[in-house]
């Protein structure tokens, strides 16, 4: 809306005014302008003054009071980069045509905080304020840009001040529009906008589909960068301000920084998981990770920073990210094997660059403003978008491929597994064929075998003898491992304790036989045995060992647990042993205990055994129990005792014999 300052004020200016005119002139000569004439890039024509307090009046610039501070442009664009000062601009619009002439007079950068325009016309000033810290509603013109309209007298001559100041960076592009040239610029801009805009939904639009398909945190990274990327965009080119925030300037303001921040954070997270960074290059991944770190400080403080402290801060992350990922996507064309996508991350990198360039290029004024130079940056965004695509292509296509191979190789090896599986549970019938069915009926003894391997095949063995005079031989040994190997040499044990068994009945004679006839052939398996004969007629029993952990005897009479370990060497390891017979007397109520070393062993998550002790509490709780309910006792304490629930590390084998 105009505002007219007051009588008093009118007057001032109005000598201010005449006064300075001749000055002026001298100065500068007054822009020409034609209702035929395209639009003018007076940039070169315009005077400006830098006024760093921010303390300088209109008054003070009319009358001239600091005339001398005033220099000419030398570029079509003012460009003073990030500054806090305020930035005064001056020059004269002169209509020579003997008509009318309506022009616009547009600041065509709509991040601009503060942009007030007084235009002396009819010996009065018409001021206009506005800037992106204002209200929407407060411009001379709906426009996203700041447009002033200029209406020419014949012959008319106008004197235009301008005062900016902003907290970003401080570039002043001034063009002086006619109607129909403004609003075909206005059509390019729109049109342009719309594919940029509709190339970026899609884009999107098509990652999340592939996303929700391959679930790649790297589709995430390109999503949420193309966001900030449309957010950027609209807010940048101050369509966001226009239709969204126009009545809150401040929002509008930091959206900026926030789009900015965002999209060069999750562009550094597409570039590092995009080149693979992780795999192709230990130490370059973690100098990506230091850079994203840094940005994502940035992004998380940029919401409460000081708007020009935050642009800058994150203008050198940038920088840095941008040049290094350019740095990384060479380095891996020429050193490493990811060549076909750090191509494209590179050709991405060099365009932008180049686009960058130019249009930085031309807003210092260094080259001509043309179609390419205004428009080269943002048509470089539908370039980005559609090489990153190819290379998002290029990345489904090959997790397609691998899928598909790890799709086969899965069932290949499910194949290989059930095969497997199905041989161990053959070999597991087999190792359960060769045991005995049962215990042997024995008058004066009760026995109750147990055998509980750690998987569906174990390396435990156990066998009985029965002799022609009653006497009753048992046999237990323990190869170590588990599976199919130990299943395996189970059996050779139990075809060597068959053979031997024929040749002796005494412990010794019978173990020495089973070494000599296993020396060298169990490889790196290892293996223990012990044999016991008892005479349940005479109640005494002989016991010998290679190895293998010590029988007990539960003492009914006195409640003692005793053990007895014979002298012997493991099977195998030697050609010949010299074994001990341990010759022990029972008596009635006496209970026999032998077994491997997974049942004293079994452990808890505090790594203690279950141990000798927890069979003494067991026998003597249980000492009026036959050997079945004991066994079933046992198991059931060892259980709790591992707090595995039945199942255990090694096999558990234990034959309890009860003398009657």
């Amino acid at each position: 809306m105009n505002h007219f300052f007051p009588l008093f004020k009118l007057l001032l200016l109005f000598f201010l005014f005449n006064f300075s005119a001749i000055s002026a002139k001298e100065v500068r000569d007054a822009i020409q302008i034609s209702s035929r004439a395209s639009s003018l890039l007076p940039g070169k024509q315009i005077r400006y003054l830098e006024d760093k307090k921010g303390e300088i009046t209109l008054e003070e610039i009319i009358g001239g009071m600091h005339e001398e501070k005033f220099q000419s442009g030398t570029h079509d664009t003012f460009n003073f980069g990030y500054t806090r000062s305020t930035y005064w601009l001056h020059f004269s619009l002169e209509n020579k045509e003997n008509r009318e002439n309506h022009q616009f007079l547009e600041v065509e950068f709509p991040n601009l905080d503060y942009v007030h325009a007084y235009i002396r016309e009819y010996n009065q000033i018409v001021v206009w304020e506005t800037g992106d810290m204002h209200p929407f509603s407060k411009r001379a013109i709906e426009h996203k840009n700041f447009l002033f309209p200029l209406d020419f007298a014949k012959k008319e001559t106008k004197e235009v001040y301008l005062r900016i100041r902003t907290d970003s960076t401080t570039i002043i592009p001034i063009n002086i529009w006619r109607v129909e040239d403004m609003l075909r610029r206005d059509l390019i801009d729109n049109f342009l906008y719309g594919i940029i805009m509709g190339i970026t939904i899609v884009m999107i639009s098509y990652n999340v589909f592939l996303f929700r398909t391959f679930r790649e945190k790297l589709f995430i990274f390109f999503i949420t960068h193309s966001l900030f990327t449309l957010i950027f965009l609209l807010s940048l080119s101050g369509f966001l301000y226009q239709f969204i925030f126009s009545n809150s300037p401040i929002l509008s303001n930091r959206i900026l920084i926030v789009s900015i921040n965002g999209l060069v954070c999750m562009g550094s997270f597409f570039g590092r998981d995009f080149l693979n960074l992780k795999n192709t290059h230990s130490g370059l991944f973690r100098i990506s990770n230091w850079i994203i770190g840094g940005l994502l400080i940035s992004f998380a403080i940029s919401f409460g920073l000081s708007y020009m402290i935050a642009t800058i801060l994150i203008s050198v992350l940038g920088i840095i990210s941008f040049f290094f990922f350019t740095f990384v996507s060479i380095y891996l064309y020429i050193f490493r094997y990811e060549k076909v996508i750090s191509l494209y991350f590179f050709l991405i990198n060099l365009f932008i660059t180049f686009a960058g360039g130019v249009v930085f290029s031309s807003n210092l004024g260094w080259l001509d403003r043309n179609f390419f130079t205004t428009y080269g940056f943002l048509m470089a965004i539908p370039f980005q978008m559609i090489v990153f695509s190819i290379g998002i292509s290029y990345r489904v296509n090959i997790l397609k491929k691998e899928k598909h191979e790890i799709e086969k190789w899965s069932e290949e090896t499910r194949m290989k597994l059930n095969s497997i599986q199905s041989e161990i549970e053959t070999a597991g019938r087999i190792h359960k064929s060769i045991l005995p069915d049962g215990s042997p009926k024995i008058d004066g003894l009760e026995i109750h075998s147990t055998y509980l391997p750690s998987n569906e095949i174990g390396g435990d063995f156990y066998d009985f003898w029965t002799t022609e005079d009653g006497q009753l031989g048992v046999f237990i040994a323990d190869v170590t491992g588990h599976g199919i190997p130990a299943a395996l040499f189970a059996s050779i044990v139990k075809y060597s304790f068959s053979r031997g068994a024929r040749f002796s009945h005494e412990p010794d004679k019978l173990l020495s036989f089973v070494n000599t006839s296993l020396y060298k052939k169990l490889g790196n398996q290892f293996l223990t045995a012990g044999y016991l004969l008892i005479d349940p007629k005479k109640r005494i029993l002989k016991y010998s060992s290679c190895g293998h952990p010590p029988i007990m005897i539960f003492r009914a009479e006195t409640g003692n647990l005793e053990e007895f370990k014979p002298r012997g060497r493991m099977v195998g390891v030697f050609p010949e042993i010299e074994l001990e017979v341990k010759k022990i007397s029972v008596q009635s109520g006496d209970r026999i205990l032998l077994y491997t070393d997974g049942l004293t062993e079994a452990s808890n998550s505090k790594e203690e055994y279950f141990g000798e002790n927890g069979i003494l509490e067991i026998f003597k709780k249980f000492q009026g129990s036959n050997a079945k309910e004991t066994a079933e006792e046992i198991l059931r304490a060892v259980s709790e005792h591992t707090g595995t629930g039945g199942s255990f590390d090694d096999d558990v084998t234990f034959l309890l014999i009860d003398v009657l």
